[in-house]
């Protein structure tokens, strides 16, 4: 079965029982991922908030990171030299994934695939 990034709730297995067993879908972000830098993020973001961060939390992380580093840039001085090194961007290591972005400015990014294994979400890409 697939399904929508809306699944991505540690409630669906429980509710759902076995009829989303081996359901898979896509999300832009999952807290839960194996990836280190994501660990690192929600757990700082839990501590700081007392919450868990969810995909606004961690795209506007991810924005903030991508600005900043290239405003630290001393070559990008205006706003044409800031489209075109965003254009350039290729994989940034966000926690939503890595992103590029094209010659609109629309980001391209690599979704998180997950899957329900044994009544819990899993990351399976």
């Amino acid at each position: 079965m697939l399904g929508p990034n809306g699944w991505n709730d540690a409630e669906l297995p429980r509710l759902t029982r076995q009829f989303v067993e081996g359901a898979v879908f896509t999300d832009g972000f999952f807290r839960h991922s194996t990836y280190p830098f994501v660990q690192e993020f929600a757990e700082r973001y839990f501590s700081q908030y007392n919450e868990e961060p969810t995909i606004l939390e961690a795209q506007g992380y991810d924005i903030a990171g991508i600005m900043l580093s290239l405003l630290n840039d001393s070559s990008i001085r205006n706003r044409e030299d800031l489209r075109r090194a965003l254009v350039q961007l290729q994989n940034y290591p966000g926690v939503t994934g890595a992103t590029r972005f094209d010659f609109i400015g629309e980001a391209d990014k690599v979704l998180f695939l997950l899957q329900v294994q044994n009544g819990t979400i899993v990351q399976i890409n």
